[in-house]
């Protein structure tokens, strides 16, 4: 069976955990802690093709969870969503919705899965503090969609 597969590297110099794992959904949770700065919560997600509007509720529980476990907290949601954001569907709308009721932006706008018919943008970098990423890019080549690399400001915490 096709298997799904994301990937984040956290840099040594980090203080780095996973609090818990969601099981709702396909998600990792990282939490990261940077010295006199808030930490950073990295929700590492995959929506698979054939997901119901269900997801999208499952997904406003733990967006709350978060929220409520870390308030002062920087979030980012990224992953593989499936979610075609570049084109107007109720899906794509409710999708946008979701993530902007909780005050994200997402920095990922260009295709990240291209085929010799189609150019969608089915992977996301949801942020909810845009001030907190220095760079973003898409990589071509590795895998069926684009690789997102993020370069995060944020200092470690050597105490």
């Amino acid at each position: 069976p096709k298997q799904w597969g994301t990937l984040v590297y956290v840099h040594k110099s980090l203080k780095a955990h996973q609090p818990y794992t969601t099981a709702e959904i396909p998600c990792d949770v990282l939490k990261i802690a940077g010295r006199n700065r808030q930490s950073i919560v990295l929700v590492n997600c995959y929506r698979p093709c054939n997901s119901t509007n269900e997801w999208l509720t499952k997904m406003r529980n733990i967006l709350n969870q978060l929220h409520e476990d870390y308030p002062s907290s920087v979030i980012i949601c990224s992953g593989d969503f499936n979610i075609d954001v570049s084109t107007a569907s109720n899906t794509s709308a409710e999708y946008k919705a979701l993530f902007h009721e909780f005050n994200f932006n997402n920095l990922i706008e260009k295709p990240t899965s291209v085929t010799a018919t189609t150019k969608t943008c089915l992977d996301h970098f949801w942020v909810s503090d845009i001030n907190i990423v220095s760079d973003i890019r898409t990589y071509t080549g590795v895998a069926d969609h684009f690789v997102i690399a993020a370069a995060i400001n944020c200092k470690p915490d050597y105490a």
